[in-house]
């Protein structure tokens, strides 16, 4: 990933490098904020439909200061928030390992190394 640098909300820009670490800090950021509903994708009840429209426009940008430029050349067409993280999530992000978050029902085992005598 690329420095923060005018990354805007002090997340490291994504530069199609280490999706699991952005994809993590920009979930924490906008939870922060209190912006994260939109990237379930489904509005609340509640919620007016110009509101939910206005609050995933604005997670849409926040999002896009987060990116290199060309990174969000991928993504430029993307109208709403989960359709940009899916997006996302489609070419960045890489499958898990068997072993690895509970993929496999193996247990990982442990090996050391034994010194020759």
């Amino acid at each position: 990933m690329a420095g923060g640098e005018g990354s805007g909300p002090g997340i490291d820009k994504f530069d199609g490098t280490d999706f699991s670490y952005w994809r993590l800090q920009i979930n924490d950021y906008l939870h922060s904020k209190k912006l994260h509903q939109s990237l379930s994708g489904k509005k609340p009840e509640k919620m007016e439909d110009d509101d939910w429209q206005l609050l995933d426009r604005q997670v849409l940008g926040v999002i896009r200061l987060t990116l290199t430029k060309n990174v969000a050349h991928n993504v430029a067409e993307a109208k709403t928030t989960a359709e940009m993280m899916s997006i996302l999530s489609d070419m960045y992000e890489k499958p898990s390992k068997p072993g690895i978050k509970g993929t496999s029902k193996k247990p990982i085992r442990k090996w050391t190394l034994r010194s020759s005598r």
